[in-house]
């Protein structure tokens, strides 16, 4: 199968990643049978190549995902970093950066075997920022003008991570079926 590594440092967008992907992965199958979530500061990395190594019972495949991987050292990475060697072909592995310095190792594990890079954080430059916005705002099913878009990115500033609560809002209040205009988007804001 795969593996995907997150990465960002807005909590909210990171979520909203990991919610999105996991969705995808999952799709019609029974998340309570698939998916083994590991978060917080209890969990140890062995635990989630336990849970990767595992097959898949009642399911085609498993959802292993771990958030906060950053917060481990090269030291602990290392039998996560011998597995992504080898994966089990019926597990999709997902690791969150969730703060902290990725070790190198890790992230060499996931280039090398393959596994997708998810970056979360906007861009910084305007130009490729305003293209980040539009294709938020795609994916959300909603279509904006160009300047109610400008409007948005503007009064959000650098707290993109509001964006998608925003989006949210607007698309239970007016549907995907047409443009809006800087009149229906400002109430919002």
């Amino acid at each position: 199968m795969a593996t995907y590594l997150i990465t960002g440092d807005d909590e909210s967008l990171l979520l909203t990643a990991i919610g999105d992907l996991v969705k995808k992965l999952v799709g019609d199958g029974d998340r309570t049978l698939m998916v083994d979530d590991f978060d917080g500061d209890e969990y140890e990395l062995r635990a989630v190549v336990d849970a990767a190594q595992t097959p898949p019972f009642l399911t085609d495949s498993r959802v292993v995902v771990a958030r906060g991987v950053g917060r481990f050292n090269a030291d602990d990475v290392a039998a996560l970093v011998a597995y992504l060697g080898d994966p089990l072909p019926t597990t999709e592995l997902v690791l969150v950066s969730g703060g902290g310095r990725m070790p190198k190792a890790l992230t060499d594990a996931v280039k090398k075997g393959g596994g997708t890079t998810i970056d979360t954080a906007p861009p910084s430059r305007a130009r490729e920022r305003a293209g980040w916005f539009d294709d938020q705002i795609r994916a959300a099913g909603l279509k904006l003008d160009g300047q109610s878009t400008q409007l948005l990115a503007e009064w959000l500033g650098e707290d993109a991570g509001r964006l998608q609560g925003i989006l949210d809002t607007l698309k239970a209040t007016y549907g995907g079926g047409h443009t809006l205009r800087s009149a229906d988007v400002a109430p919002f804001l």
